[in-house]
């Protein structure tokens, strides 16, 4: 027996749209903007940022909290040019490729003192400076993503495309033994795959678990994306983006879907195409594109990024352009199956939810007699249990859910889809169960 607990920003009592819907969160801490160069990345209950623009702000945002966190910054300035990823698996790194002026450009590794929390510290770049492949420099579109192997102790890749107007492409292997809290890096970049074409400003790149392929944007006004198959070590071209990818283009990975496809999302940065900035989704492998119905907040700028949390199934935007302005989304993902499908949801203020033990009462009004069908759906769209279907008369009601399924069982850990169907309209509740 324990009470449910939720974070306040996944707390949502109100009945939220099930379509695209940004929500403002704090903006990233003065005087800091987000320029070229910065971005942001989802760890560890954590969103990390560098801002870029000259500048060496480190920050990361506690999503329990809903509060911005100014950490040690970066050891240099990103001049001009940046990318940050996760260790994810092995929950205890971020990297941070930057452009420094006058000097060589470098990986930077913030290792933190324990899976859990934020609190860490760079390696040392005078005593063991951990240089990019040969020296070489790295330019606009420069990204990172990382490869876990399954288990923290096993480590992971983490791969480079340089930018710059550059084809190269570069993987380096992480374990705990080769990367000490100051320490040097204890292997060596491996030159893999040229990417078919140059690197430049818009350039993205990320991880998919599902298909095992990494998907990149080469940028420059370009609307083309790639794939590169890791067991191959070959690039194909999996067909045209629906807008050009500039400056301020970003793509990420999110859940495969019940019907076994990957789900990527990708914004791309300002350009006279574009009109009203949406974001896009991508299906490997039928490799097909839709936008969403709802646009983006504000209009896209350098060092606009997206980040991804799985637990909740949010997604992250800020929105760049030396604007720290800062959103999330928590029903980012269009599905065919389940409840996401509706398109008219009532935001009535009279349906909420409450938490008595281990049991949540669902609340909701009628204004007159009709039927009434409540639904659980899990995150992938799958109905997970009926609470009720049957003619409810005018007035105050609720009904409890015990958080067992049709079968009497108690539900797994994870984000959860109540909707209420009643006088036509249909209403939305997401609640986390911990």
């Amino acid at each position: 027996m324990h009470k449910v607990q939720l974070p306040f920003v996944l707390l949502l009592l109100s009945v939220i749209s099930l379509q695209a819907q940004w929500i403002y969160l704090p903006p990233i801490p003065d005087p800091a903007v987000i320029g070229p160069g910065g971005g942001i990345t989802y760890g560890g209950g954590y969103i990390w940022a560098i801002v870029g623009n000259d500048d060496d702000g480190f920050y990361a945002y506690d999503i329990g909290q809903e509060d911005w966190i100014t950490l040690e910054p970066v050891p240099e300035d990103i001049f001009y040019a940046g990318a940050i990823a996760y260790e994810t698996g092995g929950e205890k790194r971020v990297f941070v490729v930057a452009s420094i002026e006058d000097e060589p450009d470098q990986l930077f590794i913030y290792t933190k003192y324990r899976p859990t929390g934020y609190e860490g510290e760079w390696n040392d770049p005078d005593e063991y400076p951990i240089y990019l492949p040969e020296k070489q420099d790295c330019g606009p579109g420069v990204s990172l993503a990382y490869q876990p192997l399954g288990y923290p102790q096993v480590g992971g890749w983490l791969y480079l495309l340089l930018g710059g107007d550059t084809q190269k492409f570069y993987g380096i292997f992480i374990t705990d033994t080769a990367v000490g809290p100051r320490g040097a890096i204890r292997y060596e970049w491996k030159r893999l795959a040229d990417i078919p074409l140059p690197v430049t400003a818009g350039g993205a790149l990320c991880y998919d678990a599902y298909s095992k392929s990494l998907f990149a944007l080469v940028g420059g006004g370009k609307q083309l994306i790639y794939r590169y198959d890791i067991n191959s070590n070959i690039w194909d071209l999996p067909g045209d983006t629906p807008l050009p990818a500039n400056d301020g283009s970003s793509i990420i990975a999110g859940p495969s879907a019940p019907n076994l496809y990957s789900r990527l999302a990708a914004i791309f940065g300002w350009s006279a195409a574009i009109d009203t900035h949406r974001i896009c989704y991508f299906r490997p492998p039928y490799y097909y594109w839709y936008p969403h119905n709802s646009p983006l907040p504000a209009i896209l700028g350098s060092g606009a990024s997206l980040a991804y949390e799985p637990r909740a199934d949010d997604l992250y935007l800020v929105i760049g352009g030396e604007r720290p302005y800062f959103y999330y989304n928590p029903f980012p993902w269009s599905i065919e199956e389940g409840p996401q499908t509706q398109k008219t949801i009532d935001l009535s203020q009279k349906t909420r939810i409450s938490y008595d033990f281990d049991k949540i009462v669902i609340h909701y009004s009628t204004d007159a007699a009709t039927h009434v069908g409540i639904q659980i759906y899990d995150l992938m769209g799958k109905r997970v249990k009926t609470l009720l279907s049957t003619d409810i008369g005018k007035g105050e009601h609720q009904v409890v859910w015990d958080k067992t399924n049709n079968s009497n069982r108690k539900v797994t850990k994870g984000v959860y889809f109540i909707t209420i169907d009643k006088e036509n309209k249909k209403e939305g509740l997401k609640v986390i169960i911990r």
